[in-house]
């Protein structure tokens, strides 16, 4: 198992917001993962999912324990690991807002304008309602 990511953030004046973030893996068949970014109204989203391509569950629609497997739910943890390692959890947990910590724990940077995407460059299809479902404000271009 090998946890992926890619994401994007926006420059503003004095902190580097999340636009959006997926991490997922995929275990025995099944997907697991975390999804977060920018819902507007200075929202921000972070739900776990676990399933199936065309079959995903966001832990903000149900229970994760009775739609997935234990293995699963840990994975998705996992994945939410990911996002929290990357943002100031202080932040998230005080007010509501996922504000990168510091871009050189980044991968695979690319810059344009005032937003940074890292990771993975390909998207995979099967997240695209993932994003529609928790109205992002902005989402992957492409998704593969």
């Amino acid at each position: 198992m090998t946890i992926t990511w890619s994401g994007c953030w926006e420059e503003r004046p004095g902190r580097t917001i999340c636009r959006w973030m997926l991490v997922w893996d995929e275990a025995n068949g099944s997907l697991a993962g975390c999804i977060a970014g920018y819902s507007g109204g200075g929202t921000f989203q972070c739900e776990k999912f676990v399933g199936v391509p065309g079959n995903l569950t966001l832990d903000c629609d149900d229970d994760l324990t009775v739609v997935g497997a234990v293995e699963l739910i840990d994975l998705s943890e996992d994945c939410l690991d990911v996002v929290l390692k990357l943002h100031d959890s202080e932040l998230w947990l005080d007010s509501d807002n996922l504000i990168l910590k510091n871009i050189t724990d980044l991968e695979n940077v690319v810059i344009a304008e005032d937003l940074i995407y890292s990771g993975k460059k390909v998207v995979p299809a099967w997240s695209q309602p993932l994003f529609e479902r928790l109205a992002l404000t902005a989402q992957p271009k492409f998704f593969v």
